[in-house]
């Protein structure tokens, strides 16, 4: 077994994204919310107030998309600010970790600020 982690930057994530049908991964994992296949849990939130007085939090947002005919998916995203964008930032920044179904080892480490933050999010294609 190893023990290694994939760790992916915001240009590993963009060219994934732009080898990916997003479309159509998105689709998929609508078909299996609406089949009861999906998983979600209420999010943890850590909120603060920063030193210039905005308000910030950590949101942990788990979640798992279960057995459809492919591998289960399970997996935790956290996120921050929502102050950001007034100091020309992402909003949504953060990270997304990918766990092993059999042994809830990460697996993947990536950058999370893009799929999170629509407003500000370059096409790859």
């Amino acid at each position: 077994m190893t023990e290694e982690l994939l760790v992916l930057d915001r240009v590993d994530v963009l060219e994934c994204a732009a080898e990916a049908d997003v479309c159509q991964v998105i689709a998929d994992a609508l078909v299996r919310h609406a089949r009861g296949a999906v998983t979600l849990p209420a999010e943890g939130c850590l909120p603060w107030t920063n030193d210039s007085g905005a308000y910030c939090r950590s949101l942990a947002m788990l979640g798992a998309l279960e057995d459809d005919g492919g591998p289960p998916v399970r997996g935790l995203k956290l996120n921050a600010a929502t102050s950001n964008p007034v100091l020309g930032r992402e909003r949504a920044a953060g990270v997304s970790l990918l766990f092993d179904h059999e042994i809830a080892r990460p697996l993947v480490l990536a950058e999370a600020g893009w799929p999170s933050a629509p407003e500000r999010r370059p096409t790859p294609w």
